[in-house]
């Protein structure tokens, strides 16, 4: 049995002995974990770096970005590619865990993902956030992201930008959420100021109208 496979069996294990949560499938790779999500709906995907490829994480956080419902957890060390895990924020990830987390840290970031809204939760050192934040903030912020952020500088409300970009108003909330976490900050004000200071967005896109 591969290691991964052990990984696997032990939170199965694990996870299906809490009182709160019942473990509906498992899957092997990022195809099948992409068609059991499909089928089975959860409320929460749990995956290991590397095991599920960028392009099928994408794929399946835009798949629950639409329902609203499935949360990802991914589970990521502090050995693991630095641009590869800004990639699982911009693409949706709901919660970081690192490898040296305990047992209860899964789950209070499982049962947190399902209760906190579109908030982001981290379980890691200090000095791994740290190394997170070494990349630029155009390689962390999305096209999406940057656009969604550029349409809160302009005072837009949530209802506003998702008419205007043909989202739901959950998907604008989660993007914020990521956004938040990317720059740090905790409230629009915060993240116009930041993203201003940055060069993130500028004056003049503000003033225009778009159209």
């Amino acid at each position: 049995m591969s290691s991964l496979g052990i990984i696997r069996d032990a939170l199965t294990l694990m996870l299906g002995s809490h009182r709160d949560i019942t473990v509906v499938g498992r899957a092997e790779c990022g195809e099948s974990a992409i068609e059991l999500t499909k089928q089975l709906r959860p409320d929460v995907v749990v995956s290991c770096y590397g095991v599920v490829d960028p392009g099928d994480i994408q794929h399946l956080t835009n798949m629950t970005a639409d329902t609203n419902r499935v949360r990802v957890v991914m589970l990521v060390s502090s050995a693991d590619d630095l641009r590869g895990q800004h990639a699982l924020l911009v693409s949706g990830v709901y919660a970081l865990l690192d490898t040296s987390a305990t047992g209860t840290d899964l789950i209070s970031s499982i049962c947190s993902v399902t209760t906190m809204g579109d908030s982001m939760v981290t379980f890691m050192p200090q000095t791994m956030i740290n190394q997170l934040g070494i990349a630029d903030h155009d390689s962390v912020l999305s096209p999406r992201q940057q656009e969604v952020l550029l349409q809160v500088a302009k005072g837009l409300s949530n209802r506003q930008i998702s008419s205007r970009l043909g989202l739901t108003e959950g998907t604008v909330k989660r993007h914020l959420a990521n956004i938040y976490a990317k720059l740090q900050v905790r409230s629009r004000t915060e993240a116009i100021r930041k993203a201003l200071t940055d060069n993130l967005i500028h004056t003049h896109e503000i003033a225009s109208t778009g159209e």
